[in-house]
């Protein structure tokens, strides 16, 4: 008689049912606390939808892996381990029916949620159509986390080193690529935290940043309908969850059972556990003590050799650490010294390379021609994309790295700005810039602080800048109001409205002429002591509306700053009103006055 190869075993199956019922007893009973958490009202669906992301990335990292943890509990001890190597039974079996129990607990869980929620929910004016996505959500999300936890059960032969396993794979990138971005910005001139790279690797946050909750309203502010974006992300790490399960057979067919209570399950990790303990704790020391002590870096002081020094002894703590946990004893100083040398050399001669810019990262300014636009960003964006401007831009930027020694030195005043460069080839550079300066030096149209002011005044950037009757026509019915505003000596905001009869002419006569010559709302980067004779406590604000057929109503607001040779205003208020409009310098010493620094207008101290 032929033999049969079991691909599933009732008998195990059953056992750990048995056992683990209340797993998924408990899973079900959050699902459906959760859904009777959503609020019934007009935009109860989405709310459903929102509740299904959340169940569907941090609700099934919590759940598959205690699920991973209790269908595999019998790989973290002897008697476990010899028991399952007892039963007549092919490895093979014994994985894919502890892995499929588990999962069987989840998908369960879920599906029983929807089919009990189903009738429910049109009651609390959802739609059942609406449970598809949700459960989609969690079937997904239960498949990716669920692999990722049985391939981290394959790894170690501690029931206390699994879920740190799991949890450190899952957030590992995030937390490493946040500590090397921070120390960076300490000590390499020039760095601007970007993008994420690594984010992809940490599945909570990753899927927690793409899956979002699209809704389309009519015209009366109801919801239409609600649908997820983000699928793809997903599936990406429902694909990559299947084959780490796949992967996690392999190595189940492969691992020695006598492994059971070890640290790490296959002696050939042992020496990347190390490293990677070492180099992460060393990282995490540096980045938090630095982060506590900031106040270093603002004084002038150069942080590289303190984060130099953190990352070396964060790395010997892990290190030690790492052989504690593998040897499970504190007696491990007497070996392992050379190990640890070569890692805190690797840590301290990156750091040193990076000081001393043998990438050529500092240096790197991209030529003009390259340039497809460049974007100023400080408390609001200025983007240049006019050639002239581009060349200027690029010219400012190797000033700025040639006084890098002054800028890192410290001065009386500091300033900073964020070049991001959208290169014709479709990248993009990013540098921020600390600026140290004296005040002498904006005396002087050359000095760094200087250009970058008259950047932000070129008609490219006025233009850009300008707005008004561009979204909303310009017209007599179009504005609700043109009003002057100021804040007195006692503190209190001051208005004066132009009337409405007159409100178009002003606008159109004085206010857009003397913006289109850049006597109006100029952009103030630095305080010079032009400054105060130009500028007064005065702003004029425009507001505009637009209602269009079935829409609500759009509101404008622009502000713009009087200044002292805006001709065309400063002539027209004088002629049809009796307000006192003088420059700053005139009026600090009745009273004390503080400069805002978004450059809008003064406020008393």
């Amino acid at each position: 008689m032929r033999s049969k190869i079991s691909f599933y075993n009732k008998g195990l199956a059953r056992n750990l049912l048995r056992r683990f019922w209340p797993l998924g007893a408990g899973y079900l009973l959050v699902l459906l606390l959760v859904l009777l958490c959503v609020e019934p009202g007009k935009f109860a669906s989405r709310d459903l939808l929102e509740a299904g992301i959340a169940c569907g990335t941090l609700l099934s990292f919590f759940a598959a892996g205690l699920a991973a943890l209790c269908m595999f509990q019998f790989l973290y001890s002897s008697r476990g381990s010899g028991l399952i190597c007892s039963l007549p039974l092919r490895r093979e079996t014994v994985f894919s029916t502890a892995y499929l129990t588990g999962l069987l607990l989840l998908l369960g869980a879920d599906l029983a949620a929807a089919l009990l929620a189903a009738p429910v929910l049109p009651l609390r004016g959802i739609d059942p159509a609406y449970l598809l996505p949700w459960l989609a959500l969690l079937v997904l999300g239960n498949l990716s986390f669920y692999g990722t936890a049985v391939f981290c059960a394959m790894l170690t032969g501690s029931l206390v080193i699994l879920p740190v396993v799991y949890t450190v794979l899952h957030f590992a990138a995030f937390v490493v690529e946040n500590c090397v971005a921070n120390l960076m910005e300490l000590f390499v001139y020039g760095f601007c935290r970007g993008d994420w790279k690594l984010l992809w690797l940490s599945p909570v946050i990753y899927l927690f940043e793409k899956l979002e909750v699209q809704v389309e309203l009519d015209s009366m502010n109801n919801l239409v309908r609600a649908w997820v974006s983000g699928w793809g992300a997903l599936a990406a790490a429902c694909a990559a969850g299947l084959a780490l399960s796949a992967l996690a057979l392999l190595l189940f067919r492969r691992r020695e059972m006598e492994r059971a209570s070890d640290t790490v399950a296959f002696p050939v990790l042992k020496p990347l556990f190390r490293v990677c303990l070492s180099i992460g704790t060393g990282l995490v020391l540096a980045a938090a003590v630095m982060e506590w002590r900031y106040r270093w870096y603002e004084s002038g002081w150069d942080p590289v050799l303190p984060i130099a020094g953190l990352l070396v002894l964060g790395a010997v703590v892990g290190w030690f650490a790492a052989e504690m946990l593998l040897q499970k004893t504190v007696k491990v100083f007497k070996s392992g010294w050379k190990g640890c040398l070569a890692v805190c050399l690797a840590l301290a001669a990156g750091t040193a390379a990076l000081e001393l810019d043998l990438f050529g990262f500092e240096d790197r300014v991209p030529a003009p021609e390259q340039v497809e636009s460049v974007e100023f960003n400080r408390f609001s964006d200025f983007t240049f994309s006019e050639p002239e401007n581009v060349e200027a831009v690029t010219s400012l930027h190797r000033q700025i790295i040639s006084e890098k020694a002054q800028n890192e030195a410290g001065g009386e005043q500091h300033s900073n700005v964020v070049l991001t460069y959208m290169l014709k080839n479709g990248k993009i550079l990013q540098r921020r810039y600390y600026l140290s300066y004296d005040p002498e030096e904006l005396e002087d149209d050359g000095s760094a602080p200087m250009r970058i002011q008259a950047l932000f005044n070129t008609p490219e950037a006025l233009e850009r800048r300008r707005r008004l009757g561009e979204e909303i026509p310009l017209t007599e019915s179009s504005l609700v109001y043109v009003r002057l505003e100021r804040d007195n000596e006692y503190g209190e905001e001051e208005r004066y409205n132009i009337p409405q009869d007159q409100a178009l002419a002003f606008v159109e006569n004085c206010v857009l002429p003397d913006m289109e010559e850049g006597t109006l709302d100029r952009d103030w980067y630095v305080v010079p002591e032009s400054y105060y004779a130009l500028c007064t406590e005065w702003r004029i604000r425009v507001c505009q509306e637009q209602t269009l057929p079935g829409e609500d109503r759009d509101l404008r607001e622009y502000s713009y700053s009087l200044q002292m040779d805006s001709a065309r205003c400063i002539a027209w208020l004088r002629e049809h009103t009796d307000l006192k409009i003088r420059p700053l310098e005139q009026i600090t010493d009745e009273r004390d006055l503080t400069w805002d620094f978004y450059g809008t207008h003064y406020y008393m101290k």
